[in-house]
């Protein structure tokens, strides 16, 4: 009997060197959204990029997960059955650096990008919560600078 996946996507692992945190980020043309994963061993954590359908025929949840750190608050929608994310994901990321691993074509356009940076490099706070030592901070992407100070996840305005 075949069984089909009723959150098609792609699963994957990502590892490192050395001790290691991640910010999942997720963008539309008018929202970002950022999820913080928790610290990694060299071991690493699973990497998840899947597509929910919902009950109206042509919307779907988007739901972008690293470890324990999870985006699933975006929708959109599509004519296309199934919705398959564009996955590319190298096989060596630099840290520091946000790189888009998948694309969704859709109303509204969805983008997924990960940025690593070595345990090292940041501050754990009593609850968990990571953020990037002060003098690394000025050499992070602008853009991501509410996510990078900001709680586990949420979500900001982009200028347009």
């Amino acid at each position: 009997m075949e069984t089909s996946d009723p959150n098609p996507g792609w699963d994957g692992h990502v590892s490192a060197d050395e001790a290691f945190v991640g910010l999942l980020v997720a963008e539309t043309p008018s929202t970002r959204y950022w999820a913080k994963a928790e610290p990694a061993g060299p071991s690493g954590m699973p990497l998840s990029v899947r597509y929910h359908p919902l009950a109206d025929p042509l919307t779907f949840q988007f739901l972008f997960s690293l470890g324990l750190g999870w985006i699933t608050s975006l929708k959109g929608t599509s004519t296309a059955r199934p919705v398959r994310p564009r996955v590319s994901v190298p096989g060596q990321l630099s840290a520091g650096r946000l790189m888009t691993i998948a694309t969704v074509e859709s109303s509204p356009p969805i983008s997924a990008g990960l940025l690593f940076l070595a345990r090292s490099d940041v501050s754990l706070g009593r609850n968990g919560i990571w953020r990037p030592h002060k003098a690394l901070y000025g050499e992070l992407p602008p853009a991501l600078h509410p996510a990078l100070v900001g709680s586990r996840h949420g979500s900001y305005e982009v200028a347009a």
